[in-house]
Protein backbone atom coordinates (compact mmCIF):
# COMPACT_ATOMS: atom_id res chain seq x y z
CA UNK A 1 0.00 0.00 0.00
CA UNK A 2 1.55 3.14 -0.90
CA UNK A 3 2.15 5.71 1.87
CA UNK A 4 0.32 9.05 2.33
CA UNK A 5 1.70 12.17 1.05
CA UNK A 6 2.81 14.53 3.74
CA UNK A 7 4.08 18.15 3.27
CA UNK A 8 8.16 18.83 3.59
CA UNK A 9 9.93 22.24 3.83
CA UNK A 10 12.84 22.35 1.42
CA UNK A 11 15.18 25.51 1.90
CA UNK A 12 17.75 26.24 -0.90
CA UNK A 13 20.11 28.42 -2.41
CA UNK A 14 22.36 28.83 -5.13
CA UNK A 15 26.04 29.82 -6.13
CA UNK A 16 26.64 33.86 -5.61
CA UNK A 17 25.48 35.49 -8.72
CA UNK A 18 25.96 38.85 -10.30
CA UNK A 19 22.27 40.95 -10.31
CA UNK A 20 20.97 38.71 -7.75
CA UNK A 21 18.41 40.83 -7.11
CA UNK A 22 16.39 40.49 -10.81
CA UNK A 23 17.07 37.09 -11.09
CA UNK A 24 15.79 36.37 -7.25
CA UNK A 25 12.19 37.45 -9.00
CA UNK A 26 12.93 35.29 -11.88
CA UNK A 27 13.35 32.22 -9.76
CA UNK A 28 10.47 33.19 -7.51
CA UNK A 29 7.90 33.50 -10.51
CA UNK A 30 9.53 30.25 -11.97
CA UNK A 31 8.42 28.52 -8.35
CA UNK A 32 5.16 30.19 -8.46
CA UNK A 33 4.31 28.32 -11.96
CA UNK A 34 5.72 24.86 -10.65
CA UNK A 35 3.03 22.71 -9.52
CA UNK A 36 5.36 20.67 -6.89
CA UNK A 37 6.84 24.37 -4.99
CA UNK A 38 3.63 25.26 -2.36
CA UNK A 39 4.07 28.88 -1.17
CA UNK A 40 7.94 29.78 -2.54
CA UNK A 41 9.15 32.69 -0.62
CA UNK A 42 12.42 34.23 -1.26
CA UNK A 43 15.64 33.47 1.15
CA UNK A 44 19.45 33.65 0.79
CA UNK A 45 22.48 35.15 1.87
CA UNK A 46 24.16 38.45 -0.06
CA UNK A 47 24.63 37.56 -3.44
CA UNK A 48 22.76 34.22 -3.87
CA UNK A 49 19.20 33.55 -4.80
CA UNK A 50 17.59 30.87 -2.87
CA UNK A 51 13.59 29.69 -1.51
CA UNK A 52 12.01 28.14 1.02
CA UNK A 53 9.12 25.91 0.21
CA UNK A 54 6.87 22.83 0.38
CA UNK A 55 7.10 19.69 -1.74
CA UNK A 56 4.47 16.78 -1.01
CA UNK A 57 6.16 13.58 -0.93
CA UNK A 58 5.72 10.08 0.49
CA UNK A 59 8.74 10.39 2.53
CA UNK A 60 12.11 11.87 2.77
CA UNK A 61 14.04 10.51 0.02
CA UNK A 62 10.92 11.27 -2.56
CA UNK A 63 10.72 14.98 -1.15
CA UNK A 64 14.95 15.57 -1.79
CA UNK A 65 14.29 14.60 -5.18
CA UNK A 66 10.86 16.19 -5.75
CA UNK A 67 12.45 19.42 -3.94
CA UNK A 68 16.13 20.00 -5.51
CA UNK A 69 14.70 19.48 -9.14
CA UNK A 70 12.44 21.59 -8.86
CA UNK A 71 14.54 24.08 -7.10
CA UNK A 72 16.92 23.17 -9.98
CA UNK A 73 15.04 23.63 -12.57
CA UNK A 74 13.53 27.07 -11.73
CA UNK A 75 17.53 28.13 -10.42
CA UNK A 76 18.20 28.03 -14.34
CA UNK A 77 15.48 29.60 -15.83
CA UNK A 78 16.69 32.72 -12.97
CA UNK A 79 20.04 31.91 -14.70
CA UNK A 80 21.44 29.19 -16.99
CA UNK A 81 24.71 29.40 -15.21
CA UNK A 82 23.54 28.90 -11.62
CA UNK A 83 23.85 26.28 -9.27
CA UNK A 84 22.71 24.65 -5.97
CA UNK A 85 25.09 25.29 -3.23
CA UNK A 86 23.04 24.46 -0.39
CA UNK A 87 19.84 22.45 0.20
CA UNK A 88 18.19 21.33 3.56
CA UNK A 89 14.81 19.23 3.83
CA UNK A 90 12.73 18.61 7.14
CA UNK A 91 9.00 18.01 7.83
CA UNK A 92 6.51 20.97 7.07
CA UNK A 93 5.48 20.48 10.77
CA UNK A 94 9.31 20.41 12.10
CA UNK A 95 9.00 23.86 13.83
CA UNK A 96 12.71 23.15 15.20
CA UNK A 97 13.54 23.36 11.63
CA UNK A 98 12.50 27.09 11.41
CA UNK A 99 13.99 29.67 13.50
CA UNK A 100 12.31 32.90 12.90
CA UNK A 101 13.44 36.34 14.05
CA UNK A 102 11.59 39.56 14.21
CA UNK A 103 13.37 42.74 14.20
CA UNK A 104 13.70 42.97 18.59
CA UNK A 105 15.33 39.60 18.19
CA UNK A 106 17.86 40.79 15.31
CA UNK A 107 18.52 44.01 17.41
CA UNK A 108 20.14 41.30 20.28
CA UNK A 109 21.80 39.26 17.74
CA UNK A 110 24.04 42.78 16.13
CA UNK A 111 23.90 44.12 19.10
CA UNK A 112 21.97 47.42 17.20
CA UNK A 113 18.44 48.79 18.30
CA UNK A 114 15.47 48.01 16.79
CA UNK A 115 15.39 51.23 14.68
CA UNK A 116 18.50 50.54 12.92
CA UNK A 117 17.47 46.84 12.01
CA UNK A 118 14.75 48.54 10.34
CA UNK A 119 17.37 50.86 8.37
CA UNK A 120 19.16 47.64 7.51
CA UNK A 121 16.35 46.42 6.09
CA UNK A 122 15.76 49.05 3.61
CA UNK A 123 19.51 47.81 2.27
CA UNK A 124 19.91 45.55 -0.70
CA UNK A 125 22.63 43.54 0.53
CA UNK A 126 20.41 42.90 4.03
CA UNK A 127 18.57 39.01 3.84
CA UNK A 128 14.73 39.63 2.74
CA UNK A 129 11.66 38.47 5.38
CA UNK A 130 10.90 35.29 5.17
CA UNK A 131 7.08 36.19 5.66
CA UNK A 132 4.95 38.97 7.71
CA UNK A 133 2.55 38.23 10.88
CA UNK A 134 0.76 40.29 12.93
CA UNK A 135 3.66 42.43 14.91
CA UNK A 136 5.60 42.53 11.68
CA UNK A 137 8.51 41.26 9.07
CA UNK A 138 10.11 37.90 9.98
CA UNK A 139 13.55 36.82 9.03
CA UNK A 140 15.18 33.22 8.96
CA UNK A 141 17.84 33.44 11.79
CA UNK A 142 20.39 31.61 9.68
CA UNK A 143 20.41 34.55 6.81
CA UNK A 144 20.65 36.98 8.95
CA UNK A 145 23.84 35.09 10.85
CA UNK A 146 25.74 34.79 7.30
CA UNK A 147 25.18 38.48 6.70
CA UNK A 148 26.62 39.43 9.98
CA UNK A 149 29.09 37.35 9.28
CA UNK A 150 29.65 37.85 5.65
CA UNK A 151 33.40 38.62 4.84
CA UNK A 152 34.25 42.36 4.84
CA UNK A 153 31.72 43.14 8.06
CA UNK A 154 33.45 44.07 11.12
CA UNK A 155 30.74 41.75 13.60
CA UNK A 156 29.78 44.95 15.76
CA UNK A 157 27.90 42.78 18.12
CA UNK A 158 28.32 44.54 21.52
CA UNK A 159 30.20 42.32 24.14
CA UNK A 160 27.80 41.38 27.39
CA UNK A 161 28.31 41.82 30.61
Amino acid sequence: MPKKPQEWRAWAESTELEDWEAKLERLLEALERDPHALGPVGNGSIGAIGAVFVVEAPDAMDAIGVATSTFRDALRRADPRADVCRFELAPADDEAGVDLLGASDIANVLGVSRQRVYQLAKRKDFPSPVGELARGAVWDRRTVEAWQHRPGRANKKKATA
